[in-house]
């Protein structure tokens, strides 16, 4: 008896013990993860996806580093799948980027015509993967090709040959006038398997995109984007986008999207999961920095800053009211032009410069997308707020990555997450990720790399080798980051306090790690790390 008595005590013990472990369990049990194949392996796709996750309170997991493309190497198409098999009955959603799953990421999408065959295994695929997990929301996205040739074609008259070709067919194709004799030239200077072979991306990728929509339709996707990458206001691009546009899908409910663009959609994506529990629209006040903004078009875009502003709010759900009180958050658009004179850019900064700092000192929220038609750090706005010593920390959102479509689609995508999370600190990591990367290296410090490496004898800066080129692009980029930093963190509005629930806060410090995920200098991979805060008393 005493016996027993002592073993069911023990028993006891070891459950009183253990009880900590199954709540931390079930709490881990608890989180939201969603599986993520991106685009491809650069930070955009990939690293930005995860850091608006951790603001979201969402877990994202992408493959093994090893399965996924590396620069102009393809990703293992037949490891991700199997990973994504296994992994998915975990998983809350799921966001997968097509070319990725189908060609092996966005660079060898681009290379290589798709064949039947790779058509009908991906939708077998795709179908299995709905009958594995049936009540979990698959996301999808697949890119357009864009309209500059295939690298495989490096005879540069026949390139040029097809940028004119392609222009024209646009041209005729939106019933407007198109030079025939110039579509003549322009088709006798292309061999006959050139042609064959750029035209047959377009082909397939528009014979996928209707597989795909059908199934949307049949409910296997529960949801499809199409995007348009580097396109242009006139070209075959738009020829397909137009073909896709005619299909009868309004039944769907707004499942499939036609938009411009392709780095972003899977954070835009992963917005959209944020806001399906939300039944209203957020409320968007949508300030422009001068009158004729939203009528421009940026390089590598085929469509005005006001159309991409309209097709990410139709697509994150978010409706534009006419003042900051009335808004949950206040949008400024800011795009300069230097070649518009030193004494006008200056003069419009300055008047942006004041709005925004009106708009924070109020007590709005306020995302800024800084942009420039010439990608010029003369161009951008980040430096006069720095200047004037404006609490940039105060912002919910900034973004001036790349193309129009790229910085919208992330600035509003941060700027929706951060107003629906209460984690502050998350926010400001990937606030001043963006302040580092956008401003400070691409508008600044890759030109110092690229220059000293055409200085150190290197011709290509895309393309460095594994030796004496990366470790010397790496070496100079991070001393003159250093600098740029270090400078940053020096200034009054790094220091200045900023509002959060009207709570005062004074950053201190953080951690910086960057370094080049590609052997090339278009982008780098930066982390910001251990906040330091303290609250203003």
């Amino acid at each position: 008896m005493l016996r027993n008595f002592f073993l069911i005590l023990l028993i006891l013990l070891l459950l009183i013990l253990n009880i900590p472990n199954i709540k931390a369990e079930a709490a881990a049990n608890d989180s939201t993860n969603i599986l993520l194949i991106p685009l491809d392996s650069r930070p955009a796709c990939s690293d930005f996806v995860i850091d608006a996750g951790r603001i979201a309170g969402i877990d994202i997991t992408i493959p093994p580093s090893k399965t996924l493309d590396y620069f102009t190497i393809a990703g293992e198409v037949e490891d991700i799948r199997k990973w994504l098999l296994n992994e998915s009955p975990k998983a809350d959603a799921v966001i997968i980027s097509i070319d990725q799953l189908i060609k092996g990421g966005l660079i060898a999408s681009r290379e290589e015509s798709l064949s039947d065959e790779e058509i009908d295994s991906l939708i077998e695929y795709l179908t299995e993967l709905h009958r594995f997990i049936p009540h979990t929301p698959i996301y999808a996205f697949n890119i357009l090709p864009r309209t500059q040739p295939q690298s495989s074609i490096d005879n540069y008259q026949q390139r040029r040959a097809l940028m004119a070709y392609s222009r024209l067919t646009g041209l005729a194709h939106s019933g407007l006038p198109a030079d025939d004799e110039a579509l003549f030239e322009a088709i006798s200077e292309i061999t006959p398997e050139n042609l064959n072979s750029y035209l047959d991306r377009f082909n397939q990728c528009e014979k996928l995109s209707k597989r795909l929509i059908e199934m949307t339709q049949s409910g296997v996707l529960d949801r499809l984007i199409i995007g348009l990458d580097d396109g242009e206001e006139f070209s075959i691009q738009n020829k397909v986008l137009d073909t896709l546009r005619q299909l009868e899908y309004d039944s769907l409910n707004g499942k499939v999207s036609l938009i411009h663009g392709a780095d972003e959609i899977a954070l835009t994506l992963l917005t959209e999961y944020v806001r399906s529990n939300s039944p209203r629209p957020l409320k968007v006040c949508v300030k422009y920095n001068k009158s004729d903004t939203l009528a421009r078009t940026l390089p590598f875009m085929a469509v005005t800053i006001e159309t991409v502003v309209k097709e990410k709010f139709n697509q994150l759900r978010c409706e534009i009211v006419e003042t900051p009180t009335d808004a949950d958050y206040t949008l400024y658009i800011s795009v300069n032009d230097k070649s518009e004179g030193d004494k006008n850019l200056h003069e419009v900064k300055s008047k942006s410069t004041e709005h925004i700092a009106q708009l924070i000192n109020q007590g709005y929220n306020v995302a800024l997308i800084d942009l420039g038609i010439h990608f010029d750090k003369e161009e951008t706005l980040l430096p006069s707020l720095i200047d004037r010593a404006v609490p940039i920390n105060s912002l919910i959102a900034y973004s001036g990555w790349n193309t129009a479509s790229n910085a919208i689609g992330i600035a509003l995508s941060q700027a929706i997450i951060a107003v629906n999370s209460d984690d502050f600190v998350e926010n400001l990591k990937f606030l001043n990720q963006r302040f580092l990367e956008d401003q400070f290296y691409l508008k600044d410090v890759i030109d110092t790399v690229n220059h000293a490496l055409k200085k150190n004898g290197s011709f290509d800066t895309n393309y460095l080798d594994y030796g004496t080129e990366f470790e010397f692009a790496t070496f100079v980029m991070r001393t003159a980051m250093s600098k740029k930093i270090a400078d940053y963190k020096c200034s009054r509005a790094f220091r200045v306090p900023f509002k959060v629930n009207n709570i005062e806060y004074r950053l201190k410090d953080f951690d910086i790690n960057i370094n080049y995920p590609w052997p090339r200098t278009f982008e780098v991979r930066l982390k910001v790390d251990n906040i330091n805060l303290s609250q203003v008393r």
